[in-house]
């Protein structure tokens, strides 16, 4: 019985095959799974009126009117990178004057308990709101969690993002800085 073993040529052609493959694999992945801000389809904010924990009832395109930029941030307590995020995004709200970044949070399947337990634990103080339906999560096309929208006063979606982006900062503090450039 004869044994075929590929010559070496055919090797190295196969471990270079598995190199490429490899690194287009990693590529994809990195890119399909990293945060970006690209607004997609979606350029007017679809407004809402929804319940805050505090019984408020927060109504975005109030917010917008008020705001310079308003961000919207769809997210779930038992979801990693959210809770990671949101300690972070309240570091943004702390920082920036209350009348140019307003934050709305936004949950639809966490317990209301345990979400005001995580808010009180960790001092989270921009509004945080209740999506019973989903319907605005729906509205948004949101997809995975979390997911960030930077809207305008204008209701015009300026960004987006999916997944916890610590750039965000940097894109809220830059436009607001366009901002400035082009109010003077």
């Amino acid at each position: 019985m004869k044994t075929y073993f590929p010559s070496k040529s055919a090797k190295d052609i196969l471990c270079v095959l598995f190199v490429v493959l490899f690194f287009c694999a990693h590529i994809y992945l990195k890119v399909k799974y990293s945060p970006s801000f690209q607004a997609g389809n979606l350029t007017q904010a679809v407004t809402f009126n929804l319940p805050s924990l505090n019984n408020e009832v927060i109504d975005l395109e109030k917010l917008a009117k008020s705001h310079r930029i308003v961000i919207v941030n769809f997210w779930e307590q038992w979801c990693g990178p959210c809770l990671k995020e949101m300690p972070y995004l309240q570091k943004i709200y702390e920082e920036h004057n209350q009348n140019e970044v307003a934050i709305i949070g936004i949950f639809s399947s966490s317990s209301k308990q345990s979400v005001e337990k995580f808010i009180s634990e960790n001092k989270i103080t921009f509004p945080i709101v209740y999506d019973t339906s989903s319907a605005v999560n729906k509205k948004y096309n949101v997809k995975a969690i979390p997911s960030t929208f930077l809207i305008d006063s204008n209701l015009r979606i300026i960004k987006s993002s999916t997944g916890f982006d610590q750039n965000l900062k940097n894109v809220v503090e830059n436009y607001l800085k366009d901002m400035s450039r082009k109010s003077t």
